[in-house]
């Protein structure tokens, strides 16, 4: 191998496949094993750059392992093996097999990957890693199963790609070299050069034809096929022609092929027994048979804004797209090559579509253009809007007088912070005035003034949380807590320096493999929405470290007796520190470290991703996996005897849950791409506790993976009323309904917060965004409340919400886009159909999916483009939507040239559309006005009809409702269980929330769901402002088998008791187990 600054891996190129199909007589030649060679080994350096490291040559020096570790630890490089194949007629090789010894070296479990590539990529040093392995898994001919931890074994591969590839590379005349690339995706995997070898079986005779594929058109002209005998026992007159599917295309004795309709069918050339014979794949192609145009006539203004014509081919299916326009009189009006009409003069004109490939399939327009005037006036229909702040929505509609006058208007903005506009619609920004100006081409005006509202009940996603001073909020893998006898809520997090970069300057992030940690965060809040910056409650110094290689997802739980706040953290390991104050600082009281004591029961002895719950009753929970491979889920009870300050280590209840398959929405049993469960969290919702989590998708969107119990530490087995747990393990999760649409909001699930509100419990989902590190969007911060059916979560995808911590009821935000998947980022990489989105096109799927581009964040768009005339089509179907007028924008990109390319919405039976098909070299807005939604139900997309190399980008998508003051409710809680409840009543039977005077009772409603009876005691305590006991009320009840009811205590007189400052409430079952967190009132 010559190795210079340029180094050949192998090349890229399509396979290149043989002139001749054969297929075999009885007899098979097995050649002997060819070895390999020689191999090479490229890494890449710190900087991601690809860089070779050994060239081994057989017989010259030992050939070692080819190991793909990276520094970067991002993606594991590329090895290559080589081979010298003596001369061989490639219509002869039946097979070929390439034979690898693998092992995985790899100190975590889980398996290792790896695949197998063709051909020849040139790359030099300022290559990367990324770009390299996105060339190469485009052209991969081979995936491995998984490798296990320490496993060894032999790999036997024997692929058609592999075989096809072999014979685009061998010679019939001389020896020729056959390189094949591996790479690993993961991490250490070493493939053995030593023991690889290539095999090859070849026919000892056959027959063959002159092509393996033939294509042909409706319209087109029939084409014969020719074959030819090698080898021994094959005579002419054996042979006969015949077609798989005759109403496709047939074939007479001569072997001419002649089409009849679109599809696919196989021609063959065999003898009568079938033991010899060649196939050809024949496909035909709808060729156009009619042709329209959507305007009879078309009226223009003399030098004023273009018009626009739309021919459809038809069939749709119809495979060649082009349309020749030509105009009658271009003095009067021009036709671009897609239709686009430009107004010349006074006069009239005929424009005429014809198809380019049968020009005798014409439609035509009459088009006139009239004399423009000058505008004379200007005027608005609105002089003044106010709209809530953060996305909501109007629009201003202008007035240019004369009718006949020129109306192309320039919209602007005085301050796009406080409002932006867009062709008229305007949309809310921050808090504030702005005023709106409509200017016509000779500088007539029109102003409108906006007015931008507070609201502080509003949650808004996809941007930066900001705290109460206006800042940035930092708080990453965190959680938050109410603790006894606080009115206030505690979310902690982690603040990276990375994280503070990127929110200054979002369009320059970079993606970092391990951000640098800088702090514990501690934000306070009274209502769950505004939060106060409180500070840093534990640094390196206040935690006596020294260094921090990783520090994340992190939770503080109260001991109550020792009056201790514990914060438990991934920190080199695990750590726990603690403080006597919420606020710390946190001083550490015991750490698992790397490379120092491990933690017991845990695989592998350390965690991966944690969080810590709190549960109703005071006591606190480790929630975890492994920290390799994630196969093993964990609830690990905090050590009591221990104030909390290490782990109960023989009570930690490992799941009994398999994490490689998942019961999907509609009850059947899915695999996973990638086994294990990361993000994991729980929240409990009435005597239900849920056990979540995400794909191991890194930092980026995931679906969400839910395993339930009415025990925390009791066997996670429940599943939702759809799924039949008989077909299939009941230790399978189930996903969340609605997550996996846009990827949980394009969110890693970071923890919960159930919401004890007087109308309903609200259970908060929170996800992280993980700074850019998965370069998904802008916001660290991704809530939305989940609707509970019964005992099941259902995922609400919303960008804005708002919520009353009083009540636990939420509305939806006036500014929410209620399409899922807006930005094109939650799919993570490369597809051709994206998640939340339905896909058609005529070419097998090619014309669609994303692509690597952004209008502002995240790191993908989706498109249409095709090497091939095509039609395209993506669209999703949002439903349950609130009656209303809406507006749909987006930011376009465009090739222009296309037939017809719109931003469509569709509902009711009306179609609402927006030009795409002229050239947009920029990012570019475009809105689609005045949707008029009353069934509930509307159908949004992108529609191409294209010819070949046209494309269309489309970013950023919204879909919201035109603002007028209608409050959009929320979909609350349904079919709520009956559970354990607790609460304060007064003489008349009214719910008592804070404490005052005159008579009250404790009532609870309970549930025994046992076959046996249950002892229950109901206490009403009432207590000093030192804590001190002043009244106690105490009724006892047997709860039968399977039922439930109600108990009620005596009633208690808050006059009598002149020191009484709350009362408390307790449910408890045999004496001392508590069935249900205490109550307090204050």
């Amino acid at each position: 191998m010559v190795l210079k600054k340029l180094i050949s891996i192998i090349s890229v190129f399509a396979i290149i496949t043989s002139l001749f199909t054969t297929v075999a007589v009885n007899a098979d030649e097995e050649m002997t094993p060819i070895v390999c060679t020689q191999s090479a080994s490229y890494l890449t350096d710190g900087d991601g750059k690809v860089t070779q490291t050994t060239v081994n040559y057989a017989g010259k020096e030992d050939i070692s392992n080819i190991n793909w570790n990276t520094k970067s630890n991002s993606w594991g490089g590329t090895g290559v093996l080589e081979f010298v194949v003596p001369a061989v007629e490639t219509k002869r090789i039946k097979s070929a097999t390439l034979t690898v010894s693998v092992h995985n070296g790899s100190s975590r479990s889980g398996g290792r990957t790896y695949d197998i590539y063709p051909a020849s990529i040139t790359i030099n040093a300022d290559m990367t890693a990324d770009a390299l392995k996105a060339i190469l898994l485009a052209e991969s001919m081979h995936t491995a199963e998984g490798v296990k931890q320490g496993e060894t074994r032999t790999d036997k591969i024997a692929t058609e790609a592999i075989r096809e590839y072999v014979k685009s590379k061998v010679s019939t005349e001389t020896e020729s070299i056959v390189q094949f690339a591996f790479s690993n995706s993961s991490q250490t995997l070493d493939i053995d050069p030593k023991t690889a070898t290539l095999a090859l079986t070849m026919y000892d005779g056959g027959v063959a034809l002159d092509k393996n594929e033939l294509i042909l058109s409706t319209s087109g002209e029939p084409q014969r096929l020719t074959y030819s005998i090698f080898g021994e026992g094959i005579n002419d007159g054996d042979l006969v022609w015949i077609s798989e599917n005759e109403d496709i295309a047939t074939v007479d004795d001569t072997g001419l092929v002649t089409p009849k309709k679109a599809g696919r069918t196989v021609v063959s050339i065999k003898t009568a027994d079938s033991s010899f014979k060649a196939d050809c794949a024949v496909t035909v192609l709808q060729a156009a048979q009619d042709i329209t145009i959507d305007k009879a006539s078309l009226s223009l203004l003399s030098g004023g804004k273009n018009g626009e014509l739309t021919a459809k081919l038809l069939p749709e299916t119809a495979v060649k797209r082009q349309i020749k326009w030509t105009s009658s009189d271009e003095n009067v009006a021009t036709v671009s090559s897609n239709g686009i009409v430009t107004p010349i003069s006074v006069g009239e004109t005929i424009i005429t579509a014809a198809s380019a490939d049968n020009e005798k399939l014409t439609a035509s327009c009459n088009v006139t253009v009239a004399e423009m005037a000058e505008p004379q006036s200007i005027s608005l229909d609105k002089e003044n809007v106010s709209l809530p702040k953060l996305g909501a929505t109007t629009v201003v509609n202008a007035n240019i007088q004369p009718s006949n006058a020129d109306d192309r208007i320039t919209w602007t903005s005085s301050n796009e912070k406080i409002a932006k506009v867009y062709d008229g619609v305007i949309v809310a920004g921050e808090v504030g005035t702005a005023e709106i100006t409509a200017e016509t081409s000779n500088g007539k005006m029109a102003k409108c003034a906006v007015t931008v509202t507070e609201d502080k009940q509003l949650i808004t996603n996809d941007r930066f949380y900001t705290d109460t001073d206006g800042n940035t909020l930092y708080s990453q893998g965190g959680g938050i807590f109410k603790y006894p006898d606080d009115d206030k809520y505690y979310w902690y997090g982690v603040r990276y320096k990375e994280a503070v970069s990127y929110a200054a300057d979002p369009l320059s992030g970079k993606t970092v493999e391990h951000p640098a940690f800088e702090a514990y965060t501690l934000y306070t809040s009274d209502d769950l929405v505004n939060w106060k910056y409180e500070g840093d409650v534990a640094t390196l110094e206040t935690l006596g470290q020294t260094w921090c290689g990783w520090a994340g997802r992190c939770g503080v739980v109260y001991n109550e007796k020792a009056n201790k706040y514990v914060l438990v953290s991934q920190f080199n390991g695990t750590i726990i520190a603690s403080a006597d104050n919420p606020k710390g600082p946190f001083k550490t009281e015991k750490g698992y470290f790397w490379g120092g004591t491990s933690l017991p029961v845990i695989a592998n002895g350390d965690t991966g991703d944690l969080t810590m719950f709190y549960d109703e009753d005071g006591k606190g929970y480790m929630i975890c996996s492994s920290a390799n491979g994630r196969g093993h889920l964990y609830i690990a009870p905090m050590d009591a005897a221990k104030d909390y300050c290490d782990f109960d280590f023989d009570n930690i209840k490992e799941l009994n849950g398999s994490t490689g398959s998942y019961y999907d929405e509609d009850g059947s049993v899915q695999k996973k791409d990638k086994g294990g469960i990361e993000g994991d969290c729980m929240f409990k919702y009435k005597d239900h506790y849920y056990f979540t989590g995400s794909d191991l998708y890194g930092w980026r969107g995931s679906r969400v993976y839910v395993f339930e119990s009415e025990d925390i530490l009791g066997d996670y087995k429940l599943k939702p009323d759809y799924v039949d747990a008989s077909k299939a393990s009941s230790n399978l999760p189930y996903i969340m309904p609605g997550a996996k649409y846009s990827y949980a909001h394009n969110s890693q699930t970071g923890f919960y917060y159930t919401l004890h509100g007087s109308k309903q419990d609200t259970v908060i989902y929170c996800g992280d965004r993980w700074c850019d590190f998965g370069t998904h969007g802008i916001g660290y911060n991704q809530w939305v409340p989940l609707t509970m059916d019964g005992y099941t979560p259902h995922f609400n995808d919303l960008s804005q919400w708002r919520l009353d911590a009083e009540t636990g009821e939420w509305t939806i935000g006036d500014g929410n886009n209620y399409i899922a998947n807006n930005e094109f980022d939650a799919d993570r990489v490369d597809v051709k159909s994206l998640t939340g989105w339905e896909h058609s096109d005529s070419v097998g799927g090619a014309a669609g999916g994303n692509v690597k581009a952004k209008r502002f964040h995240g790191n993908y768009a989706a498109k249409h483009s095709a090497d091939t005339d095509y039609t395209a089509r993506m669209k999703q179907t949002i439903k349950d939507l609130p009656d209303g007028t809406y507006t749909l924008r987006a930011s376009v990109m465009s090739s222009g040239g296309q037939n017809e390319c719109v931003l469509y919405a569709n509902s009711g039976n009306k179609e609402y559309t927006a030009s795409l098909k002229s050239k947009m070299s920029n990012w570019t807005d475009i809105v689609v006005k005045d949707i008029v939604i009353e069934n509930g139900e509307c159908e949004v997309g992108l529609y191409s009809d294209a010819i070949a190399n046209s494309y269309v980008r489309i970013d950023d998508l919204y879909l919201t409702r035109n603002y007028d003051g209608t409050v959009i409710d929320g979909k609350l809680n349904k079919n709520i269980p009956v559970t354990n409840t607790l609460t304060l009543k007064n003489a008349q039977g009214e719910t008592v929330t804070e404490l005052g005077s005159g008579e009250v009772y404790a009532e609870a409603a309970y549930i025994n769901k046992d076959s046996k009876n249950k002892e229950l005691t109901l206490y009403m305590v009432l207590y000093d402002k030192d804590g001190i006991l002043q009244s106690v009320r105490v009724k006892n009840e047997t709860a039968t088998p399977n039922n439930n009811g109600t108990i009620r205590t005596e009633n208690m007189n808050i006059s009598d008791n002149s020191e009484a400052v709350y009362v408390k409430l307790f449910l408890w079952e045999d004496g001392m187990k508590p069935l249900c967190g205490a109550v307090t009132i204050n």
